[in-house]
């Protein structure tokens, strides 16, 4: 079923842009002449930045009528709007994002629709930076998370599986059927890990009741700084800091190349392959052959669960192919570097153990030994001692804080 053409959809509405700051005004700069826009919201009283147009508090959406609304936000701003707009009004026939009704007011009558996390990003961008999709296609992305926690959104995306032409969407054990229940071709992607190139982490897991996690935020924050790039928990580290190791012995102790033994990692890997061996039998896109032929050659990973280009792209392959395209050509782009001109954090790694570079024969790493950091979206090359220096810093304090709090 074809998307309902956003022409007709406008002619008899009034139109409604939902906000006020630079993507809203970027926009009715650019459309001002196109179409007649009558409103945009604001609780702020003393905005004056549109002068043609007449102010509404959000509150009076759900009693406005004829109205059509247009999302003019940020990519998460846009998300938690869609989750408090699909409470009253239907996607697309009473509002759409400000992304969407450019390409649809652009011509484009193909839909495809995809759910899932951080991997499924990475594909998004990854097929609106293909012509042959980006030509046809419009791409709506919807995050796992909000879903989960939000009936209406989940909703939401249901009614727009009516219109779409496929669904790309992370295969789960629990996963919902709601795409089951109408004729859309569904794309399955798998949860895919690399567990034993970052043993010191656990993936797949939330952070738990630690160095992340409110109360200690905010406190860790106001003395270190930005902490985005020490997301994730090295157990190593606050094991060893626990036990009364300084901050300068649990660095050279990390350094070692014997800190871990073969026959652990092998363990690791095993089962590495063993869980994503099953996650690909689930679902259409298979990539643990991809990432068993090249760990060693190339970087897959950035922290053991968020995807490289490289792996990205494998993934658009694979999916290109089912949709009928296997022929067409990629494009030379570096997918984590087009994500991080929106989020900076898209761009932050995770240093591989020097023990694990040897042991596993990781020739890309050998040759190529600092990674990226993030913080306060400054982005800076680093090398393990450096990266450990301050997550081993960041850690201490960390544990301090739970002591005292």
């Amino acid at each position: 079923m074809a998307i309902p053409d956003i022409h007709s959809l406008i002619a008899k509405k009034k139109i409604i842009i939902f906000g006020a700051g630079k993507e809203a005004k970027e926009f009715v700069k650019k459309y001002s002449d196109k179409i007649k826009i009558n409103y945009f919201t604001s609780n702020d009283e003393t905005e004056k930045d549109f002068d043609n147009l007449t102010r509404i508090n959000i509150s009076e959406l759900p009693i406005m009528k004829g109205g059509y609304i247009i999302i003019c936000a940020s990519a998460l701003g846009v998300a938690h709007i869609e989750s408090q707009l699909s409470l009253c009004f239907q996607p697309w026939e009473d509002f759409v994002d400000s992304n969407i009704f450019e390409q649809a007011f652009q011509g484009k009558k193909k839909l495809i629709v995809v759910e899932g996390l951080c991997h499924q990003e990475l594909v998004v961008k990854g097929l609106t930076l293909t012509p042959e999709i980006n030509n046809d296609y419009i791409v709506k992305f919807y995050w796992k998370a909000l879903l989960k926690s939000n009936a209406s959104l989940r909703q939401q995306r249901n009614l727009l599986y009516r219109y779409a032409d496929f669904v790309i969407q992370l295969q789960l054990r629990s996963e919902e059927a709601a795409a089951s229940l109408v004729n859309v071709p569904i794309i399955k992607m798998p949860l895919t890990y690399m567990q034993f190139l970052y043993p010191q982490i656990i993936c797949a897991q939330e952070m738990g009741v630690t160095y992340l996690c409110n109360p200690y935020k905010m406190k860790l924050k106001k003395k270190l700084g930005d902490i985005r790039a020490f997301r994730y928990t090295d157990t190593n580290i606050v094991r060893m800091l626990q036990q009364g190791f300084s901050e300068d012995d649990v660095l050279y102790e990390i350094s070692k190349l014997d800190f871990y033994d073969n026959g652990y990692l092998e363990k690791i890997m095993t089962s590495s392959i063993r869980t994503n061996t099953i996650n690909d039998e689930m679902a259409d896109i298979h990539l643990n052959t991809f990432i068993m032929q090249n760990f060693k050659e190339r970087k897959l990973f950035l922290d053991g669960q968020h995807w490289s280009n490289v792996l990205a792209w494998e993934a658009i392959r694979q999916i290109l192919y089912l949709m009928g395209l296997g022929n067409i050509k990629i494009p030379d782009l570096n997918l984590i570097e087009e994500l991080t001109k929106e989020d900076a954090v898209w761009a932050n790694e995770i240093p591989i153990y020097p023990s694990v570079i040897k042991l596993m024969g990781l020739k890309w790493a050998e040759n190529d030994s600092v990674y990226t950091m993030v913080k306060l979206n400054e982005i800076k090359k680093v090398t393990f001692h450096d990266y450990m220096k301050e997550y081993i810093r960041y850690v201490n304090y960390s544990l301090k804080v739970q002591e005292v709090w």
